[in-house]
């Protein structure tokens, strides 16, 4: 009767060790798939942060490839009010010279 017990309450605490080890397998695959789960969610959020500053360094690309075309205008037409400015000077001087000429002569 004895032996009995002890086998019975042997085959029940067997039978509760991998109850509790069922358990804890579950404690632990939930507690991985919750961190991730988490780890997932902090990679879509850095993946929509860093969609947001790939278009709006598109848009800042953009607007700066504007600029530089606006900049790049204003000094061509600087350098050709330069340009003709010089033009007409060194023409003053092409007469000033050919009146020098004709005196000296």
């Amino acid at each position: 009767i004895i032996n009995e017990a002890f086998d019975d309450n042997r085959l029940a605490l067997k039978a509760q060790v991998k109850q509790l080890m069922e358990e804890l397998k579950a404690f632990k695959d939930g507690v991985e798939y919750e961190s991730l789960r988490q780890a997932n969610e902090v990679l879509k959020t850095t993946i929509d942060q860093m969609r947001i500053s790939s278009e709006k360094l598109q848009q800042r690309n953009g607007e700066l490839g504007e600029r530089v075309h606006e900049l790049e205008k204003q000094a061509s037409a600087a350098l050709v009010q330069d340009n003709e400015t010089l033009s007409q000077k060194i023409k003053e001087l092409e007469a000033m010279n050919a009146d020098e000429l004709l005196r000296l002569n």
